[in-house]
């Protein structure tokens, strides 16, 4: 069986960590593995790691970046460009207004995952998409329930929104 699987990196170079050394090392292994007819797609997001980790794929590897993806970028409107500013300080505003917070949801895929023709979708970090594909999700990093204080209000949210998500 030709297994394709694809593995979403979210690590910037140079990130230091243990999620940044696990996805090297996965990437780096799976990479050697030649008894194998598995193929995998290492999926990026920027042409930064495309130059940071093409030195560690093997033969069956190729790297797909999510940027590339989306033809249908255009600069923003000349409206919206006037109107961030106000955008941002109306933020401010609201974010020192003892307000209810918006509760986060986990990012639906926008089709680029399933447009991969793989098998299996690999999330190694902290990063999730709900998609048609099925998924392993491998966080790491449960510093948030260790070191709460170590994380803004938003970030706590968000973690506990996307973990569960993931993870169901």
């Amino acid at each position: 069986m030709n297994l394709k699987v694809a593995i979403d990196v979210q690590i910037l170079p140079g990130t230091d960590g243990g999620v940044a050394s696990a996805v090297k090392s996965l990437i780096h292994t799976l990479g050697e593995l030649a008894d194998g007819d598995e193929q995998y797609t290492i999926v990026i997001a920027n042409k930064e790691q495309r130059k940071w980790l093409s030195p560690f794929l093997g033969p069956n590897q190729k790297l797909s970046c999510k940027t590339e993806y989306r033809t249908e970028y255009r600069r923003p409107s000349i409206a919206k460009r006037i109107l961030r500013p106000v955008l941002s300080a109306a933020r401010r505003v609201h974010d020192r207004l003892d307000t209810p917070r918006y509760w986060p949801e986990a990012p639906i895929s926008d089709g680029f995952y399933e447009n991969l023709e793989c098998d299996i979708l690999h999330f190694p970090s902290q990063e999730f998409r709900v998609c048609a594909l099925p998924t392993i999700y491998n966080p790491h990093d449960l510093q948030h329930l260790h070191f709460p204080n170590l994380f803004s209000p938003e970030t706590l949210a968000w973690r506990e929104m996307i973990y569960p998500a993931g993870c169901n």
